[in-house]
Order: C-alpha cells, then structure tokens, then sequence
C-alpha cells in the first residue's frame, strides 16, 4: 500500500496506527522519515503533527512533545499547531506543562484576533483547573497585552 499509494498521507497514517497500537514506536519513526520522503513538502506540518498526535494516544508522549515543538520552532506562527498541542497536553500532560505552552503563546507577536483566542481558552483553562490566583494572572497579562497594543496605535 504504501509503495502504491505514497503520495496519500491517509496511507502513512494508518500505518503508523497500526503500528503504534502494536507497540512498535522505533518502527513508526522510521515510517514518519520515510512518509516525508514521499509526501510533498506542503503537507509535511500537517502529517509531523497528525504523527505526535498518534504518539500521545498510543505511543511514546515525549516523543509526541519533541516532534511538537521541534515543529513549533520551525513555523511559530501556526496557530493550529499551538492549538492541537496544548489540547494534546491538556488531555495528555500535566497542568504545568499545558501553562507553559500557554505562556509561550500569549507572548508571540500575532495578530490580535488569535491572541484574542488563545487568551480566552487560557483563561477557560484557568477557571476550570486553577485557583483565583492564577485566573487572575491570566486577566493581567490579558491586560498588559491590550494596553501595549493601545500604546501602539496611539503614538
């Protein structure tokens, strides 16, 4: 299947399911190597993050972290890349992990809809897991990040 159809990163990742369900990781990160050799170049984010994805749910979830963020140095302004990451860890990490991430995204420079989104969800995440501390730190740097952009645009 996968000498046929190599252009179909379908193909690559029910493969790398199969194994990963197998418990075969050292096979599946060969098969990531391999399916980037054979798949165009436009869809080599897409497939990284769809292989981490697999590696939290039935691989190794360090490894899934690695290929996140070696991705996420690479094009950090993929802001579903961020998005499918921080949802990965808040089912799969720890809290300080997922708060982390979350302050490495509130202080890109992006534009302000997305910052917007991530800050909502950070505050979301924070009335669901955190204490009134912690909500609150997240409305300040909420605020700081409004009040900079004001400062911008008045001078």
């Amino acid at each position: 299947m996968l000498k046929r159809f190599r252009q179909e990163k379908s193909v690559w990742l029910k493969h790398a399911t199969f194994l990963l369900k197998r418990g075969q990781t050292e096979a599946t990160h060969r098969l990531l190597e391999h399916a980037l050799r054979g798949l165009p170049v436009k869809e080599h984010v897409d497939v990284i993050s769809k292989f981490a994805q697999l590696e939290f749910q039935f691989g190794d979830p360090d490894h899934a972290k690695a290929l996140f963020e070696s991705t996420l140095s690479s094009y950090p302004k993929r802001t579903d890349i961020w998005s499918i990451y921080i949802d990965m860890l808040i089912k799969h990490g720890s809290q300080k992990e997922v708060r982390d991430v979350f302050e490495r995204v509130i202080h890109l420079s992006l534009a302000p809809k997305r910052m917007k989104f991530f800050f909502k969800r950070y505050l979301d995440y924070e009335k669901k897991y955190g204490t009134a501390d912690t909500i609150q730190a997240v409305k300040a740097a909420a605020l700081g990040y409004v009040e900079s952009k004001s400062s911008l645009v008045e001078s």
